[in-house]
């Protein structure tokens, strides 16, 4: 058994773990050291993932977890620092500083993990790209969305994928689209699930949202999420704008930053909407904010698993969200959530309309949506998955 070992550490892993332990009892009691490498740890969805996952990871004595992100700390980064996470960050100034080649090169050489889990696409390119050409023998990447915005990115992808042992897609939507717009192998890919703390928005105490000047008489909608395009943030807008007019009021809080926040907030000057509209910032008492308000908006074009709607419903608001991917995977129209056309305008003022005026339906779908997150979507449920893949694989 000893032979066995010796010959597959020479031939296969870095030579700082070559010298095998005198038993092969205490080689399995070694701890497995893995190293999660994101692309940035700003506030969002993937950033919020792989902390959940690290925190895990890092309470289980079978693991030793060190977090990296290609860019300058962000409040992620300085979370798990403070919560005994060693977090490492590259500060890439641009995508295209290559000077982060080098850095991760010589964490990798650093800390010599046993498996290097990429997240988010610059991560996974340049993760499989530097892993593979310093041995680490086991290299995962995560996909997070579906995307279809930016075309090379499904090209990185398909160009980079076999550089890693498999493809971790967050969703059935996910794989499919890597299979038929990445032409990706299915072979290649694995879907696990995101999960979330699910007690924690259930048992969240809502906050006082006059501290947004936001009245206690009116309906209110909620945004949570990246202030990007993507999110057709402008489209909430347009619907709290004909609902008022409408003789509907309701007032929108929107949480979140992100390179549209200037033209949304010129839309809402534009349309008389500064006393409906209210823009928070990040925030991070998130499950509060959640509680508080009566309905939940996301008119994505697209999403991978989107954390932010497991949230919402285990917080139990009802939701109103577009027929898209990542979404569909959670939400079944008119018996968890609304689901409206992408781009429909009308339908969905249409279908905020129709639960602001039928609280008996509305609370008919949040239980139902809630009930799914609960029994599908738990934090231990992915980090179980993920442990069980990290154990396979070595």
């Amino acid at each position: 058994m000893l032979s066995l070992l010796s010959q597959t550490v020479n031939s296969t892993t870095p030579i700082s773990i070559c010298l095998l332990p005198a038993s092969y009892g205490t080689l399995l009691a070694m701890k497995l050291r893995i190293l999660q490498l994101i692309t940035d740890l700003e506030i969002g969805g993937a950033p919020f993932m792989v902390r959940d996952l690290a925190l895990g990871l890092h309470a289980d004595n079978r693991f030793d977890v060190h977090v990296a992100c290609l860019a300058p700390p962000g409040h992620v980064a300085r979370e798990l620092n403070s919560r005994g996470v060693t977090t490492h960050c590259l500060n890439a100034k641009s995508p295209w500083d290559f000077r982060v080649f080098y850095r991760l090169a010589a964490l990798i050489t650093r800390f010599q993990p046993n498996i290097l889990h990429c997240h988010l696409l610059h991560a996974n390119v340049v993760g499989r790209l530097i892993g593979s050409a310093l041995n680490v023998r086991h290299i995962i990447a995560t996909v997070h969305t579906a995307e279809r915005q930016k075309l090379w990115h499904l090209t990185a992808e398909n160009l980079t994928c076999r550089l890693s042992r498999l493809t971790v897609c967050v969703s059935p939507s996910v794989r499919d689209h890597l299979k038929l717009h990445a032409h990706i192998s299915d072979r290649y890919l694995k879907t696990i699930h995101n999960g979330i703390d699910t007690q924690k928005f259930i048992n969240a105490t809502p906050a006082d949202l006059t501290q947004f000047n936001l009245s206690k008489n009116i309906p209110t909608l909620i945004f949570v999420g990246r202030l990007d395009p993507v999110k057709s943030v402008d489209q909430i807008i347009q619907a709290v704008s004909q609902l008022n007019q409408q003789n509907h009021p309701c007032q929108l809080l929107i949480v979140g930053d992100g390179p549209e926040r200037m033209s949304l907030e010129k839309l809402t000057n534009n349309l008389n909407l500064t006393d409906r509209v209210k823009f928070a910032g990040m925030k991070t008492d998130v499950p509060s904010l959640l509680k508080a308000a009566d309905l939940f908006i996301q008119p994505s074009k697209t999403e991978g698993l989107p954390l932010v709607t497991l949230e919402a419903m285990a917080a139990g608001i009802p939701i109103v969200a577009s027929r898209t991917a990542g979404i569909i995977d959670l939400l079944d129209h008119q018996k968890s959530a609304l689901l409206t056309p992408p781009g429909n305008q009308n339908s969905l003022t249409h279908s905020i309309q129709q639960l602001l005026t039928n609280p008996t339906q509305a609370q008919k779908l949040s239980r139902t949506a809630q009930q799914h997150v609960l029994k599908n979507f738990s934090s231990q449920a992915m980090f179980h998955a993920y442990t069980d893949l990290y154990q396979n694989l070595c």
